[in-house]
C-alpha cells in the first residue's frame, strides 16, 4: 500500500512513502512541509517499509511495517520520535503476517488489516505518552494590594489515562529561599491563594509555576508559569 495517507485533528496530512528505507512525510493543511523521518530510533531494526498509516486522537502516528524487521506496528509522536512498537504475528497465523491498512478509533483501539491471513487484528490502546495541559485563571497582569486567587485546571488528551494531579509552587524573585516545594492542588477546590511577598522584592512580583501529571506518569514539562503582581 505505497503512498498511504492520514490526517490529524488539525488537518495536517501524513504520507507513508514506500522505499528503502520508507519515509513518513508531514504537511500542513496548505502543503508546507512540517517534518519527515525514515527511521524508528537507531540500530539494525530502525528501518521500515510502511504499509498503512493512521493518526490517533492524541496526535500519535501509527505505521504498519511490512519489512523484514516486521511484521509490526510502529508508534511515533507527531514529530517522528519513536514511542513504542509491537509485532502483529500470532501463533494462529496460517501465513506470515502482512500488516497493511491500519486505523485508530476514538477510544484508542488499533485495528490492523493482515492481508496474507485475510483478517483484521484489534489491539487495546497503547500506553498514554502525552502529558496533560494546565490552564490558570486569576492572574490579570494588574497590580493588587491584597492576595490574589488563582484557579488551575488540568486537562488530559482525548483518550488519555486521565489527570492524576495538578500542582503549583511559587518563588519571590529576590527571595534567598527560592522556589517553594510543589504543592498538590485539591481537585474539589482548585483555588490557590498567592499572598503578598514579605519583602516585596522585585516590586512585589511573585512567579507561580504550575503543571499536571496523568495516570500514565506523563508530567507537563516544562511547567507553565505566571507572574502575580502584589504590592
Amino acid at each position: 500500500m505505497a503512498g498511504a495517507l492520514a490526517t490529524d485533528s488539525y488537518g495536517d496530512l501524513y504520507a507513508a512513502v514506500d522505499g528503502n528505507p520508507g519515509t513518513i512525510v508531514e504537511f500542513s493543511p496548505i502543503g508546507d512541509l512540517r517534518a519527515q523521518w525514515s527511521s524508528f530510533g537507531s540500530g539494525v531494526t530502525s528501518t521500515f517499509t510502511p504499509g498503512g498509516i493512521a493518526v490517533g486522537s492524541d496526535g500519535a502516528v501509527y505505521v504498519t511495517d511490512t519489512s523484514s524487521m516486521g511484521p509490526r506496528v510502529l508508534e511515533f509522536s507527531a514529530t517522528g520520535q519513536p514511542l513504542t512498537s509491537w509485532s502483529v504475528a500470532t501463533s494462529t497465523d496460517t501465513y506470515r503476517a502482512s500488516p497493511e491498512g491500519i486505523s485508530v478509533d476514538a477510544t484508542g483501539d488499533v485495528y490492523v488489516v493482515d492481508e496474507n491471513n485475510q483478517c483484521v487484528k484489534m489491539y487495546a490502546p497503547v500506553p498514554d505518552h502525552t502529558a496533560p495541559v494546565t490552564t490558570a485563571q486569576g492572574a490579570d497582569g494588574k497590580w493588587h494590594n491584597e492576595q490574589v486567587t488563582l484557579t488551575f485546571t488540568g486537562t488530559d488528551n482525548p483518550g488519555g489515562s486521565g489527570v492524576a494531579y495538578t500542582e503549583a509552587r511559587t518563588e519571590n524573585l529576590l527571595s534567598a529561599i527560592g522556589w517553594q516545594d510543589w504543592t498538590k492542588v485539591d481537585p474539589s477546590d482548585p483555588a490557590v491563594d498567592v499572598l503578598a511577598p514579605k519583602n516585596h522584592g522585585n516590586d512585589g512580583k511573585t512567579v507561580v509555576q504550575y503543571r499536571s501529571a496523568d495516570k500514565a506518569g506523563n508530567v507537563e514539562d516544562p511547567p507553565k508559569e505566571v507572574t502575580v503582581l502584589i504590592d
